[in-house]
């Protein structure tokens, strides 16, 4: 009996051990559960010191299915020490160098003065590989009064007056037009270059924009204000009618060319 009892003690003694075991067991699958899951929820969970993602800024142009509503207002106080009063058609409003009217002090609120007031609409649409349909239409006009810029209406108001009397009137490719600025449409692709019809501002007249130092300003450029340059001598040829232009960009290499048809046969009043 006394064995017995011994090896039933034995026996309780592993039974107890056994128990202590299963329990420590179950709490260190228990605790690696909680760890993993710690583990888990922190790597999910965003971190606090990263930075939210920056809002996508909103869309303030005027552009609607790819046509874009566009516009410059250019207005400004000018004095000229040799001048004549400013003109409410005149493109530049002023006559920014001397001429034979030049015969006083002047101050006034100008139009233009380092850029061409106008409002335009434009358009892009996609239409094989990258090719692309484009059109421009641009008016320009005279902020401080209202009307749409005319300079042959400039001179047609000074007509018979004394130079004394007269206020500015000078020649200009802009004569009333409607789409004085701009007025054509065509094809672009990035590969190929852009060819359009239409009313262009000539490849010698987009140089004079690119590469003048002023910026073909009409207050402060002698070229800018001077359609003569552009036009290769003529103002009024700064930009052309009914005329086909092609311009592209290969590379370093800058191609441009345009001719104007007549509206008749053979070469006269053509241009290239």
């Amino acid at each position: 009996m006394k064995h017995a009892n011994v090896s039933g003690n034995k026996n309780e003694s592993l039974g107890r051990r056994a128990r202590g075991l299963t329990r420590v067991g179950g709490a260190w699958g228990l605790s690696v559960s909680l760890a993993a899951a710690a583990a888990l929820a922190q790597a999910q969970a965003p971190s606090a010191s990263a930075p939210a993602p920056a809002p996508k800024p909103a869309d303030s142009s005027f552009t609607w299915n790819g046509i874009t509503l566009y516009g410059i207002v250019d207005i400004g106080v000018q004095y000229q020490t040799h001048g004549v009063p400013a003109s409410d058609y005149f493109p530049a409003g002023t006559e920014a160098i001397i001429l034979a009217n030049s015969n006083g002090s002047v101050t006034a609120v100008t139009p233009s003065n380092l850029s061409q007031s106008r409002i335009g609409l434009s358009g892009k649409e996609p239409l094989v590989g990258d090719w692309s349909g484009v059109f421009r239409f641009e008016t320009f006009f005279n902020p401080q009064s209202g009307n749409i810029s005319d300079a042959l209406k400039s001179q047609v108001l000074n007509n018979g007056r004394p130079a004394a009397t007269q206020t500015t009137n000078v020649d200009s490719s802009i004569a009333g037009q409607y789409f004085a600025g701009a007025a054509y449409a065509g094809f672009s692709s990035p590969t190929y270059g852009t060819i359009t019809f239409g009313r262009h501002v000539t490849p010698l007249a987009d140089g004079v924009g690119k590469y003048d130092a002023l910026g073909a300003a009409n207050a402060f450029s002698l070229i800018g204000f001077s359609g003569t340059t552009a036009g290769g001598g003529v103002t009024e040829d700064r930009r052309l009618d009914q005329s086909l232009k092609y311009s592209a960009k290969l590379g370093a290499v800058h191609l441009g060319a345009l001719y104007q048809f007549s509206g008749s046969s053979g070469t006269t009043n053509t241009a290239h």
